[in-house]
């Protein structure tokens, strides 16, 4: 068996002492090593194949060494896979493990996130939210037993707690203005529920497609909310006759909305995108395998999960500020709105 490498082998071979090595290795930023001197740490390390004992490390640090990943929203939904990568990237370079808790936010019962925290399971949390649905007393639980926490969308308003969120207003901006581009005149934002009802990201989107609207010089309004049922084949038919008895050209609202209204369109032989353009304002995972594929408003959200984890692992530190950043969305223009593709210019859009 090849004999283990050990902190002190990098050393030698870097030419430094054993307790720079640790330094550069553990990333201490209190002490200032030179640029060339961590260069050859680094070089020494990775050639020497070595390998950082974590759990000394985390002994010594008196820390867990990992980071807990609570979240609203299911595992099998658009927002759970980009935002665990983005978690997993940077915890995988800093050599973090990631915990998935469960006790689901809002349900009473036993909270393992809190358990993890208090056994020094975890170091901190990032709770990934329902799009502007926040259960207060999640942050109330996490601020009482004072566990460095950062939120993945829906605490952009609540002092003190840190967030890295979605620009909402450009999305609807967005997603008007490529309408506008195609030629479509005009347009129907079909919202989930009255319009004094809604939650802080859609009035936001519902501002943005306004204001968009307004500087193209296009008809806009807002529509709904349509009756729904458990009943896919029900919703169909409801959908359907929208669209007969309306003249919208174009239709802006959620991916499931959006699926429906391409069900009806096929239905009733309305053409996509000819006669009608449709666009998502989230980027469900299925949207380019509809038919016609589906023009969505993407929330970066692998993004926003590197931004939280890098905020939460200075909290960890020690650091105590309050951090609010908005991070902004991208087009991803497919078969549902190209209308005119033949006089189509990229540009700084992303076609797929």
């Amino acid at each position: 068996m090849d004999k283990k490498v050990t902190s002190r082998d990098v050393a030698k071979a870097a030419g430094v002492s054993q307790s720079t090595v640790s330094l550069v290795l553990n990333n201490v930023k209190d002490k200032k090593i030179k640029p060339e001197t961590r260069a050859k740490v680094l070089e020494a390390a990775r050639k020497l194949n070595y390998r950082i004992n974590v759990n000394a490390r985390n002994m010594k640090s008196r820390k867990a060494g990992s980071i807990g990943l609570l979240s609203s929203w299911d595992a099998h939904t658009f927002v759970f896979p980009p935002v665990i990568k983005g978690v997993q990237a940077v915890c995988s370079e800093k050599d973090m493990g990631v915990v998935i808790c469960t006790g689901k936010p809002g349900i009473s019962g036993k909270k393992d996130y809190i358990d993890y925290y208090l056994q020094n399971r975890i170091d901190g949390l990032v709770y990934v939210s329902y799009v502007g649905v926040l259960y207060e007393g999640v942050i109330e639980e996490l601020t009482s037993y004072k566990i460095p926490f950062v939120c993945v969308i829906g605490a952009r308003d609540i002092p003190g707690v840190s967030c890295v969120d979605v620009s909402f207003l450009e999305s609807g901006k967005m997603a008007v203005n490529h309408l506008a581009e195609m030629g479509y005149k005009n347009i129907a934002y079909v919202l989930f529920d009255e319009i004094n009802n809604l939650v802080y990201a859609e009035r936001e989107r519902y501002e943005g497609c306004l204001k968009a609207a307004l500087n193209n010089g296009i008809k806009f309004s807002a529509v709904g909310p349509l009756k729904l049922s458990f009943d896919e084949e029900t919703n169909i038919s409801e959908f359907t006759a929208f669209l007969k008895s309306n003249e919208y050209d174009a239709v802006i609202s959620t991916s499931y909305l959006c699926f429906l209204f391409l069900k009806a369109a096929a239905r009733t032989g309305i053409n996509v995108p000819d006669s009608l353009g449709v666009i998502s304002l989230d980027n469900d995972l299925f949207a380019p395998f509809l038919y016609p594929s589906l023009t969505t408003v993407d929330e970066p959200l692998y993004d926003i999960a590197v931004k939280a984890v890098n905020i939460l692992l200075e909290k960890i530190e020690g650091d105590t500020a309050c951090h609010k950043l908005e991070l902004m969305p991208h087009l991803t223009v497919r078969e549902s709105t190209l209308r005119n593709s033949r006089n189509y210019a990229s540009g700084s859009l992303h076609k797929t």
